[in-house]
């Protein structure tokens, strides 16, 4: 309830209260006698009937001193003329209304504190949710900067032979900060039978529980074999310079960071005889879909 509503209730019971006080007043009774053109109201007396002949006279009833007081005062009244308690209920309603009054102001502020500790919860709650996810961004990015990171390099020097089988060799590199566990690596050959790279789907991520191959810590390299199992003939090697032997090397690395995460580096790189100071090797295709050669 509003303050000038409660105002306006107030006024309203006083008046009602001083209505019924103004008919509830007592009207005092006196006889009114002239003298001259002046009217006096003089207390009221006693009339005594005049008798009738055989009829005992009736003794007068004793005044008590308290109606002696009142006639030599001037004032006369009845008993049951005595004022009713009117101004014990104003105050009775007075003091009611004070009390709802207070009850009302009372009932608004505990309903306001309610409001106000409801509001702190839910303010609680958002930032709670919010120094919750600011955690978990840390966390990720603490992740993201503090993992490790193997790099595949193509820097040794290869030369198809004529026998079913070539040995490769490459190099994998931590360029992260912390150490990597080396769990997987396969290595793959494939001739092209025209002269662009053939597309393929990436092989997917192994997820299982594997065995820990080698650990390799910041900065430090590991030189890893592989076999290139496309059987070369003679003439292909000695024609290797005036007609390109058309292949590639592609394969994956698969490894866990300190955090216990499972990451893969993916390659494919094509043989040109050129590398390595006419040594020949490999390099990065360009025709190749960056997915081949992708990390995460």
């Amino acid at each position: 309830m509003k303050l000038s509503s409660l105002l306006t209730l107030i006024v309203l019971t006083l008046l009602t209260c001083l209505i019924q006080a103004s008919l509830a007043f007592p009207q005092q009774e006196t006889k009114p006698q002239e003298e001259g053109n002046t009217t006096q109201y003089l207390p009221n007396t006693t009339i005594t009937k005049p008798l009738v002949q055989g009829e005992i006279p009736s003794q007068p009833q004793e005044e008590t001193t308290e109606e002696k007081t009142q006639q030599a005062n001037g004032i006369s009244w009845r008993k049951e003329d005595v004022w009713p308690p009117v101004w014990s209920n104003w105050a009775l309603v007075l003091v009611a209304l004070g009390a709802a009054y207070i009850g009302l102001r009372t009932l608004s502020a505990i309903k306001r504190q309610a409001e106000i500790a409801t509001e702190g919860v839910e303010v609680n709650r958002i930032a709670a949710e919010a120094a919750k996810q600011s955690a978990d961004v840390a966390d990720k990015s603490l992740r993201v900067v503090e993992r490790a990171w193997l790099a595949v390099v193509f820097d040794q020097p290869f030369q198809p032979q004529a026998r079913p089988v070539t040995p490769i060799y490459f190099t994998v590199k931590n360029i992260g900060n912390t150490v990597a566990l080396l769990k997987l690596k396969k290595i793959n050959a494939k001739r092209w039978e025209f002269s662009f790279i053939p597309e393929r789907q990436p092989e997917p991520k192994p997820m299982s529980t594997l065995p820990t191959i080698a650990v390799i810590f910041p900065g430090d390299k590991l030189m890893l074999d592989g076999l290139v199992d496309i059987p070369f003939t003679q003439t292909d090697i000695d024609t290797a310079i005036t007609a390109p032997l058309l292949f590639d090397v592609y394969g994956y690395v698969a490894y866990d960071d300190v955090f216990g995460i499972r990451h893969m580096t993916r390659f494919c790189q094509v043989f040109n005889p050129q590398e390595n100071d006419g040594k020949g090797g490999f390099d990065f295709p360009r025709e190749a879909q960056p997915s081949y050669n992708d990390a995460d």
